[in-house]
């Protein structure tokens, strides 16, 4: 499974954002800080099993500060497509085999039989 964590940090102030997950961070943001207008968006991806608790930290040291809001947690599930792939024995049997046509056997023509003819006496 894919996670993405997706937060607007208010004139893009140091974060840092945390998943940890049994007692061990799986996923961790550098703070990044920087002066921006407005709410940038902060992204944090990884990738883990579904089973298990997971914590997500936000945090920032201990010099600044950061206003943090609209958070959201976004799950992508992949689905596995199966294409068989065919082994040689069935590749063999999906291989049309000829078919022969019978050849046609002449049918003997009937000869004529002579017709008797009279001759005058």
């Amino acid at each position: 499974y894919e996670y993405t964590l997706e937060c607007r940090v208010r004139r893009n102030l140091p974060l840092i954002m945390e998943v940890i997950r049994n007692g061990n961070i799986v996923a961790r943001s550098d703070p990044t800080p920087g002066d921006a207008d407005g709410w940038p968006r902060r992204t944090l991806s990884w990738t883990n099993g579904r089973g298990g608790d997971h914590t997500i930290k936000l945090s920032t040291d201990p010099a600044n500060f950061a206003i943090v809001d609209d958070c959201s947690l976004l799950e992508f599930v992949r689905t596995a497509t199966l294409t068989p792939t065919p082994s040689p024995t069935a590749m063999a049997t999906l291989t049309p085999t000829p078919t022969r046509t019978p050849t046609p056997t002449p049918t003997p023509t009937p000869t004529p039989t002579p017709t008797p003819t009279r001759t005058p006496t």
